[in-house]
Formats: structure tokens, C-alpha cells, sequence
């Protein structure tokens, strides 16, 4: 457990030294969020197509979400625009390869798997960006709170957790999600947003349960293996992803 909590901590405290350098530049915020969703795709379509051997499949799943992550970048068209498209293009596709096979059963789950997927690794982590474009503070903000939140529930968990959440994540119990609620509220309090604060750490839970019920229906232990200690950007980024739209709504909402 040891050397794994090093792991973490090293790779935590040099990413947010370069998440923080990059922060300082809309160009950098654009690469950073260009980067978390390169790596999302490949390991997102990688885990999906990886017992089938489909790599044409792979690629083109890939190749859409960088095209709607340039796009959405650019500001050419408006976001949600940008993924129906993508996903309506993304059925066909999966429509036409599986035209040689007489069950549709798995290429149907495929389409339902890959419009999914467009929405959590290109579509959510967008969002970061335009929480960006209101306010660098709001972004940083959202990331400390988090972030807090998934050190508490880990701590939390490995120290004081006796009762399990659910088994969708076998790790996840009720007192290291109650510390963690509470770790990001206490940030979102020095930050002068403590509602604020709760809303994200509850976001930030979900999505940690929605990465492990993906998980455990594809039968993985992790997305990736590219952050030491933290699995793929999939596995590290869950929270965030969930939090941002539900801190974006309460910027423009309040």
C-alpha cells in the first residue's frame, strides 16, 4: 500500500505542476484538454473494441472525437450540434460494418457504447474549457474541490471504511464518501462556496461509481495504465468530468 500511495502522490503533485503551467494560457488550457481527451478516446475504444479486434472500429471512433474536439475548439458549431452529429455519424457507421452478420445484438450495443462514449470523453471534458472562458478561478477551483474530495474518500476508505456503498465498487464505502463530502466542502468553504463545494463532491462521487460500474460491465480493472497509481486518464478524470457541467450550471445559474 505504501509504495502504491507514493505512486500516487508523485504522479499527483507533478501533474498538478503542469496542469498549473498550462492553466496560465488559453492555448495551454486548449492543449491540456486536448490531451485528457486524445488519451480518453484511445483507452475508452481500446477497452470497447479490445476482445472483438476491431481496430477499424477503434480508429474511427478515435478519429471522430478528435474531429468534434477540434471543431468544438474552434467554435465553428455550437457543442450539443457538434455531438448529435458525431453520434448519428458514429450509428451509421456501426450500421454498415455489421451489415454482414444476421445477429445485430452486439453491433447494437457498439452504437449504444460508442454515442456513450463521445459524450464522456470528448463532450464532458469540453466543458472544462468553457468553464475556463469564464473565470481560470472557477476551473481551479472546481479541480481543488474535487480533488479534495477523492483524497478524503480514499483516506477515508482505507482508514475508517466498514461499510460498502454498493457492490458496483467493491473500495467504495459510506465513511470514505462522508470524507470526502466533507473534505470538499471545507475547500469550497476557504474558497467563499461551500454550496458549491457539496454539489461538485457529490458530482464527483458519481462519476467515480459511474467509472466502476464501466468497469466492472467490461470486464477491466482500469482504462489505462499511462499515471502511475492512478490507472488511465479515464480512471483519474472521472470526477472532474462529472463535476464540471454541474459547475458550470451553477455559475450561470446563480
Amino acid at each position: 500500500m505504501r509504495a502504491e500511495l507514493k505512486k500516487r502522490v508523485l504522479t499527483g503533485v507533478l501533474g498538478s505542476m503542469l496542469v498549473g503551467v498550462l492553466l496560465l494560457t488559453s492555448l495551454g488550457t486548449q492543449l491540456a484538454v486536448s490531451v485528457v481527451v486524445y488519451f480518453m478516446l484511445n483507452e475508452f475504444g481500446s477497452v470497447v473494441f479490445r476482445t472483438q479486434g476491431f481496430m477499424l472500429k477503434q480508429r474511427f471512433f478515435v478519429g471522430l472525437g478528435v474531429l468534434l474536439l477540434v471543431i468544438s475548439l474552434l467554435g465553428i458549431f455550437h457543442e450539443w450540434t457538434l455531438f448529435v452529429a458525431a453520434s448519428l455519424g458514429w450509428v451509421v457507421f456501426v450500421m454498415l460494418q455489421s451489415a454482414q452478420y444476421e445477429a445485430f445484438e452486439e453491433p447494437l450495443h457498439e452504437a449504444m457504447l460508442g454515442v456513450f462514449g463521445l459524450l464522456y470523453t470528448v463532450f464532458l471534458p469540453l466543458v472544462l474549457y468553457k468553464i475556463y472562458l469564464v473565470g481560470v478561478w472557477w476551473l481551479v477551483y472546481l479541480l481543488a474541490v474535487v480533488f479534495a474530495g477523492d483524497i478524503g474518500a480514499y483516506f477515508g476508505g482505507s482508514f475508517l471504511g466498514k461499510r460498502l456503498v454498493c457492490t458496483i465498487s467493491p473500495k467504495k464505502t459510506w465513511e470514505g464518501v462522508g470524507v470526502g463530502l466533507l473534505s470538499s466542502v471545507a475547500v469550497g468553504l476557504v474558497c467563499g462556496h461551500p454550496f458549491f463545494g457539496l454539489m461538485l463532491g457529490m458530482a464527483g462521487q458519481l462519476g467515480d461509481l459511474v467509472e466502476s460500474f464501466l468497469k466492472r460491465g467490461l470486464g477491466v480493472k482500469d482504462f489505462g495504465s499511462f499515471l502511475p497509481g492512478h490507472g488511465g486518464f479515464c480512471d483519474r478524470c472521472d470526477s472532474v468530468i462529472f463535476a464540471a457541467p454541474v459547475l458550470y450550471a451553477c455559475i450561470r445559474g446563480f
